[in-house]
């Protein structure tokens, strides 16, 4: 990939990310939000079925690659999102935010551990970047209440936890699909 095109990729992805934590935030009230997300993955679902479709994108899959995708749908967008929606009602956005960022350690230690993967230098330098740079960023919502009103901060950070690590595991089973030649869209 060229320079720019890379440059375009990753501010496209800042801002999808970047605005998802506003929509999470925004979502929280009248809906229950599992149902909500659910809502939101139905219609991204059918809006993907009918891009490959009207593209003529083959969409069958191995039974490895079947598995790798279930592990990844199940982790990051079924038991993630889950816990990330209730960390929301219990602490600020922020903080879960920063929590979430440590996800990049997570998934640095555990290739490391489960795929005896060992990352560059860069690598570990650009988590805590990340890290650092979603604190500079929320620094005035973690200054100021770090819990919802009336809710119990901690369950929070530990509901936060459990998502960061169920979407390191999701992102391992996404790793394990592409080792299993799942096409990626590109």
């Amino acid at each position: 990939m060229s320079r720019p095109v890379t440059v375009l990729a990753i501010l496209i992805c800042a801002l999808i990310w970047g605005t998802t934590w506003f929509a999470i935030t925004l979502q929280l009230g009248v809906v229950d939000p599992i149902v909500s997300i659910v809502w939101r993955f139905g219609l991204a679902s059918l809006v993907l079925f009918g891009f490959c479709a009207a593209t003529r994108r083959p969409l069958r899959l191995t039974r490895a690659q079947h598995l790798a995708a279930v592990g990844q749908g199940a982790f990051v967008f079924a038991v993630s999102y889950g816990f990330v929606y209730a960390a929301e009602e219990r602490v600020a956005s922020a903080v879960v935010a920063v929590i979430f960022a440590a996800l990049a350690f997570v998934n640095l230690v555990m290739f490391r551990l489960v795929e005896r993967q060992k990352a560059a230098a860069g690598a570990w330098q650009g988590a805590v970047l990340g890290i650092c740079g979603v604190a500079v960023l929320s620094f005035g919502q973690l200054a100021g209440t770090g819990a919802s009103a009336g809710s119990a901060p901690g369950l929070g950070i530990v509901l936060a936890l459990v998502a960061v690590l169920a979407s390191a595991l999701g992102n391992w089973f996404a790793w394990r699909g592409q080792q299993a030649g799942a096409p990626v869209m590109g």
